[in-house]
């Protein structure tokens, strides 16, 4: 039946997306053309059951919104120019916003904008202006945020899976209870951001700042904070296990109940840290 359904998708949409607008649509590449890259290769997933039901048809409902299906009478190039930059009103967009059916990937600036619940599977965010924008709950599922500006950003509750965000601006974002595990965040400026109970475990943090940032509960293990910049962060209950800090900077950092089982701190400065920790020879009882 999903086989039936997935040829009559392909046939219609073949139909009736021009080639100027399928170079706009969400996660394509911005260097494609008209190959149908999203609808063919979701809809694939979809029959293959990889994708849900629910997700699949957010992703068109996604378009539908936007007005990227055209009339069924053909276009002239003009009609489809003036389309293209016209500012449509959406659900997920933020009132206040001009920018927020921006779909020129992988720039778009989506400043300030509501996309939480939107659904961004491999999307290319290269670079994209995400600033205070909120993702919460968003399916970002190896998605690419390569030196994206996050600044404030709500990411809680999304799901991170296997993304790039390496020298991504996350200053000050919100990543409460975010699935995030096998993510690259080499570099990454997470200065006062806050990632409570978020599952980050054989994620890299390499090289990234994080002075103060909050990873009460967080589930790091196995992952890699090498080198780091960990100042005054909050680590408190964060499971730590098998995970890489050494070089790493941990001065007044909290670690109090933390579990650090088979945690490599060769190197790493723990000056003025609370040391309240569990499983690791470092650990004082009682605390610093």
């Amino acid at each position: 039946m999903k086989s039936l359904l997935l040829v009559l998708l392909i046939t219609i949409s073949i139909s009736v997306i021009p080639l100027s607008i399928s170079r706009n649509l969400a996660y394509a590449d911005s260097n494609s053309t008209v190959s149908m890259s999203w609808l063919k290769d979701n809809a694939e997933l979809w029959v293959e059951g990889k994708i849900s039901d629910q997700q699949y048809l957010a992703g068109i409902s996604l378009i539908i919104k936007n007005g990227l299906l055209p009339p069924w009478t053909t276009p002239n190039l003009t009609t489809v120019h003036s389309s293209q930059n016209m500012t449509h009103q959406s659900s997920i967009s933020h009132p206040k916003s001009k920018n927020c059916n921006d779909l020129n990937f992988p720039r778009v600036d989506w400043s300030g904008c509501d996309h939480s619940n939107a659904y961004l599977s491999h999307a290319n965010l290269n670079n994209a202006n995400l600033q205070g924008t909120n993702l919460s709950h968003a399916d970002l599922l190896k998605a690419d945020f390569n030196t994206a500006n996050l600044r404030g950003a709500n990411l809680n509750y999304a799901e991170m899976t296997n993304i790039d965000l390496p020298y991504a601006d996350l200053s000050g974002a919100s990543l409460i209870g975010s699935d995030a595990p096998f993510v690259d965040f080499h570099f990454a400026n997470f200065t006062d951001a806050n990632l409570t109970n978020g599952n980050f475990h054989d994620s890299s943090f390499s090289w990234a700042y994080l002075r103060g940032t909050i990873f009460k509960h967080a589930n790091l293990d196995h992952a890699e904070l090498y080198q780091v910049d960990l100042s005054g962060a909050d680590l408190s209950n964060a499971d730590l296990s098998n995970a890489r800090l050494d070089e790493s900077n941990l001065t007044n950092a909290n670690l109090h109940d933390a579990n650090l089982h088979s945690t490599d701190l060769g190197g790493a400065i723990l000056t003025g840290a609370d040391l309240s920790c569990q499983n690791n020879p470092i650990c004082i009882q009682g605390g610093k």
